[in-house]
């Protein structure tokens, strides 16, 4: 003989339905019931953090870039801007902020905040009186008469293994030029003080 299937009463105390289980382990009439019955969640989850903009290098950098920025609108030749004649607030950056020219002061120009905006709004005109410079461009940096006197020829590297092993002895701030095809010799100068190697 078949069996029939009892009825069930819904778990739900605010419910009186009695219902035929499609499973023996359905306990509520509907799925209504059921999400009124659910327990809370009660454990914590994590708390989500947003990726860090700045990196590590980024903030030591942006440390010594006020730093520097206190010195250089101090120096009395910095403390009248150039196009409005006011005093000057404000550093512009005549090659952009990218990488190492953030702290490059070659490339800074002491102004006042109605200055900037005016360089910052009229970029060809900037670039026609000197304010702003292309990137890419060489100019303002003092050029190097390669294969002089003082100049001292370290190698003729083939591979880049044999730069690396040349350069071994040179610190991370020592600037570096290829002013021609890297397969020429390798020489070094001075310039303000400092040494700097290219390539001839």
């Amino acid at each position: 003989m078949e069996q029939k299937e009892k009825e069930k009463e819904c778990r739900n105390p605010e419910c009186e339905n009695k219902f035929m289980p499609y499973k023996t382990t359905d306990k509520y009439c509907s799925g209504k019931c059921a999400m009124k019955c659910k327990k809370p969640d009660l454990t914590l989850k994590p708390i989500y953090k947003p990726p860090n903009k700045i990196s590590p290098k980024r903030k030591i950098e942006n440390l010594k870039y006020a730093a520097q920025r206190i010195i250089f609108l101090g120096k009395p030749e910095n403390r009248i801007c150039p196009i409005t004649g006011k005093e000057t607030t404000e550093v512009h950056h005549k090659k952009g902020r990218t990488g190492s020219l953030f702290l490059d002061e070659r490339y800074w120009l002491a102004v006042s905040r109605e200055g900037h905006i005016q360089i910052e709004n009229n970029p060809e005109w900037a670039k026609e009186k000197g304010y702003s410079l292309d990137r890419l461009s060489k100019e303002g940096i003092k050029p190097i008469e390669p294969n002089t006197k003082q100049d001292w020829r370290i190698c003729t590297p083939k591979t880049i293994g044999e730069i690396r092993e040349a350069l071994k002895c040179y610190t991370d701030d020592v600037k570096i030029e290829f002013r021609s095809k890297i397969h020429g010799n390798l020489y070094e100068t001075d310039v303000n003080g400092k040494p700097l190697i290219y390539f001839e």
